[in-house]
């Protein structure tokens, strides 16, 4: 349990170096993708999954008001599906198939996933290589995000 503990106030502190304009979302949304991110939230810090904790809210942030080209219906009214919600359920695919790998191969893989589409669709200045310079995630998944894009 410490240990836990240990490893989400390191998590906060890494977070808390990142500017909160780029972690800022709408929360008016979050009802839409709420189920997989707390699923890959509590996945990621029950197995200590640094890159994947900070992945997690880094994407939910750079892929703020962008949309999916389908909408939903609830209450009458039409609502656009936010873009990470296709990140979240790539990154929770591969989580529930249980590969057998290590927890640093799949920190590796699921941080990958959530931040697949950030170097095609983010302005980033510096080619994506601000996901290590920056959001400090390791180079294997700015690697590994480069290689997919």
């Amino acid at each position: 349990m410490k240990d836990r503990i240990a490893f989400r106030a390191e998590i906060e502190k890494v977070l808390s170096t990142i500017d909160p304009r780029i972690l800022a979302y709408n929360e008016n949304e979050m009802w839409m993708i709420h189920a997989s991110y707390e699923y890959l939230e509590f996945y990621g810090f029950f197995n200590k999954l640094r890159n994947t904790a900070i992945a997690l809210p880094l994407a939910r942030g750079l892929h703020n008001d962008t949309y999916r080209k389908s909408t939903i219906k609830k209450g009458g009214e039409t609502y656009r599906l936010p873009y990470v919600i296709h990140c979240l359920q790539v990154c929770k695919m591969l989580a529930d198939l249980h590969m057998p790998l290590t927890n640093e191969e799949e920190d590796i893989l699921l941080a990958s996933a959530l931040c697949h589409d950030l170097i095609e669709d983010y302005p980033f200045t510096d080619g994506g290589r601000e996901l290590v310079t920056k959001y400090h995630l390791e180079p294997r998944v700015y690697e590994t995000v480069k290689l997919v894009s």
